[in-house]
């Protein structure tokens, strides 16, 4: 059974486009989508993405609050990784901070990716792929 993982930003145009993209096919059993919590999102999130995914990566906090006040019971699934809206779909370093969070890249761009708490869960969200599921 794949694991499946919906990544989420503010448009579902850069960052989760990208993540999403970049891991599909590199990550053997993982299915990735993505989306927006923005109401006019390329792709907006829906109950349908929330109820399919194992695990729901955020680029932000303030993603995650906006999931958390739409769908109730999502706490466990959601995961923020803290990537800045500041990276166009597919940039180099866009990809690097990607992989870097996936344990795929060099430690060097691991102190790039913030690490923050989700207060419903005890543990650290931590940037490697192994620690954040």
């Amino acid at each position: 059974m794949a694991l499946k993982i919906l990544f989420v930003c503010t448009q579902g145009r850069h960052r989760s486009r990208t993540a999403a993209e970049h891991i599909r096919g590199r990550l053997p059993g993982v299915e990735t989508r993505y989306a927006g919590v923005s109401a006019d999102a390329d792709a907006p999130v829906t109950g349908e993405d929330v109820t399919w995914a194992d695990t729901i990566i955020c680029m932000e906090q303030a993603h995650r609050s906006r999931l958390r006040q739409r769908w109730s019971g999502l706490s466990r699934k959601i995961r923020v990784w803290g990537i800045p809206d500041e990276y166009q779909r597919g940039e180099p370093a866009l990809v690097a901070l990607i992989e870097s969070c996936f344990g795929m890249a060099p430690k060097a761009v691991e102190p790039f990716v913030s690490v923050e708490v989700d207060e419903d869960t005890p543990e650290l969200i931590d940037t490697g792929f192994v620690r954040a599921f």
